[in-house]
């Protein structure tokens, strides 16, 4: 009798258990090692480019559809990112060649620029240091976007554009766009000539972060003069340093 009652017992718990398992795959019961009944959660981890049907709670999804893979988990309604995916920094271009940016916490994906003429360093609270109403380089102004984005299929498209004035007067403007860079600034005068230009392609996305081939262009004035309020040569642009502010995506 105890030995029928005992497998009754068993059959009913076994069949509660295939039960449980067929309502809800992920919670199953168990019993411990003192007898107890317990109730435990068998969550899912899936490797997919699209979303798990059916989540519940605490699933882990690795989202493949991107470049790099993105780690969420199931909050209940929706799935929510484990992963920092945007990161701000800066890097400082003094010349021409490959300028590196690393220890980005991400694989970036894409990445946008902000940079201004004649904001060369991190600290800076001063008018130009040349003099008032100066003719070169260091009076010129402006402000340049871009960015630069990987493709589904390994492209990279790239696009700067870059609108500016100059603090001696006004007669006319400087501009530059290309579709072939991510940096861009062009230094302009008075009527909007070219003191220079420096710019800055793309090269590609690394692990931790990117590189861009700077070249620095020579500008076209030549105005010869021993006071550097007037002096203006084509090369000024060569000593310009370039601070740039830059947003990475994962």
């Amino acid at each position: 009798m105890t030995i029928s009652l005992m497998n009754k017992n068993f059959l009913i718990l076994t069949l509660a258990l295939i039960v449980s398992i067929a309502i809800n795959a992920q919670e199953v019961r168990v019993i411990d090692n003192k007898g107890t009944l317990e109730t435990i959660r068998n969550n899912q981890v899936t490797t997919a480019a699209i979303a798990p049907v059916n989540a519940l709670e605490g699933d882990v999804w690795f989202d493949t559809s991107g470049t790099t893979s993105v780690t969420k988990t199931f909050d209940g309604t929706n799935w929510v990112s484990n992963s920092v995916n945007v990161y701000n920094g800066f890097f400082i271009v003094t010349g021409s060649g490959v300028t590196t940016v690393s220890a980005i916490p991400f694989q970036p994906s894409q990445v946008s620029f902000v940079a201004h003429a004649n904001v060369e360093s991190l600290d800076i609270n001063e008018d130009n240091g040349v003099g008032n109403n100066a003719r070169g380089i260091s009076n010129s102004q402006g402000s340049m976007n871009g960015f630069a984005r990987l493709n589904n299929d390994s492209s990279i498209t790239q696009q700067v554009i870059f609108s500016g004035t100059h603090g001696n007067s006004i007669n006319d403007i400087s501009r530059f766009s290309s579709s072939s860079n991510c940096l861009g600034l062009r230094y302009g005068d008075q009527n909007g000539s070219n003191l220079g230009v420096v710019t800055g392609a793309f090269t590609g996305f690394t692990t931790d972060g990117f590189t861009i081939n700077v070249t620095y262009t020579n500008g076209v004035i030549t105005a010869n003069s021993t006071n550097p309020v007037v002096n203006v040569q084509p090369a000024d642009v060569q000593a310009e340093d370039v601070v740039v502010l830059f947003t990475a995506y994962r």
